[in-house]
């Protein structure tokens, strides 16, 4: 790719692309439907049966897939560039680069928020059963992409709710996406990322800024009178006995992220402000696909009710149960659940 390149039309169908160093070279020109492939692209709606809306229901999925393929993109950017700082010394997050990358991914996710409304506002359950039959077993649980997609933030297969009346469901894809899925599975997520980002800051400051921590907890306890069998006296006792369960991270992570949300706010340390604002905006990624899959769960419940899905699963029950347990960061929240007032 050249930068500052100069274009100079020498002919209907050729550019001169004239470099910073005064060299040039020709260069095709483009038409718009070409750069966009727009032939293929439109010719890419091949409806199964003359019902007028199934065209409408393969346009809005291929909008979907579309915007996975982007948003893998832009969270491969994140983690490697996240992966870099780690690995050099101190692992200073470069903030504003990283968080560019998940501040489109954000806008990504509210623009198919509004894919749902248009879906939910115009396709009414006689309107898909006039083709659902001739599209199965296609279904969502099929998408590569959306696998790849949680696979990468980290939610591996020992996590996943595993549908009972499709055990099948994922043998339709060909043997190149099991091994597309297997191998993303096998490489650090955003979730292995976090954890070391934890250790690490720990190691720098985390564990510098706990004593101040544990001090200001027990002053706050006695200024409130708290119980030992106080909600939130009983997690502070499991935590200082390094006895909490219900988490994925070691103690020392869990410590980290506590300090970075307690004391991370404008004017503390770089690393535990940026440690606090990266918890805080995984946890809102995490919010998004909990959202995705409560919309999805609801159209599916209005159009079908307690139907099978298409690909063999319980349908609406099992994308239900996805929204409770397919989650990635919920982890940050339990570090929630330990702060109190620091201004006591």
């Amino acid at each position: 790719m050249f930068v500052n390149v100069k274009k100079k039309k020498i002919q209907s169908t050729l550019f001169v692309m004239v470099r910073p160093d005064g060299k040039s070279s020709e260069t095709p020109m483009v038409r718009y439907d070409e750069y966009l492939r727009l032939p293929q692209l439109l010719q890419a709606q091949q409806p199964r049966t003359p019902c007028h809306d199934e065209t409408f229901f393969i346009v809005v999925h291929q909008c979907f897939e579309l915007w996975f393929k982007q948003i893998l993109l832009e969270l491969e950017a994140f983690r490697t560039a996240w992966q870099t700082t780690l690995s050099q010394d101190g692992g200073e997050v470069p903030l504003t680069r990283l968080l560019r990358r998940l501040d489109r991914v954000d806008a990504i996710f509210e623009l198919m928020f509004h894919h749902f409304h248009v879906v939910d506002k115009t396709l009414e359950a006689t309107d898909f059963l006039r083709f659902r039959d001739a599209i199965a077993p296609a279904s969502g649980f099929q998408s590569v992409q959306f696998r790849l997609l949680e696979a990468r933030l980290g939610l591996g297969e020992a996590k996943r709710v595993h549908p009972a009346r499709c055990p099948r469901a994922l043998d339709v894809l060909s043997a190149q996406d099991r091994r597309r899925i297997d191998a993303e599975c096998a490489r650090e997520s955003l979730a292995d990322l976090l954890k070391r980002h934890l250790r690490t800051m720990w190691a720098a400051s985390g564990c510098h800024a706990w004593p101040r921590t544990v001090e200001a907890w027990t002053r706050y306890r006695q200024a409130q009178a708290l119980s030992e069998d106080h909600p939130l006296a009983s997690r502070w006792t499991l935590l200082c006995q390094q006895s909490l369960a219900g988490t994925d991270w070691s103690c020392e992570e869990l410590k980290s992220a506590l300090v970075a949300l307690a004391w991370g706010e404008d004017g503390a340390a770089a690393s535990l402000s940026h440690t606090r604002t990266l918890l805080l905006r995984l946890q809102r990624l995490d919010a998004h696909l909990s959202e995705w899959r409560t919309r999805h769960s609801r159209l599916v419940y209005r159009v079908l009710g307690h139907k099978t899905g298409t690909g063999g699963s319980a349908g609406h029950g099992y994308l239900h149960s996805t929204i409770k347990y397919h989650t990635v960061f919920s982890d940050v929240a339990l570090a929630t659940s330990l702060l109190f007032p620091l201004n006591t």
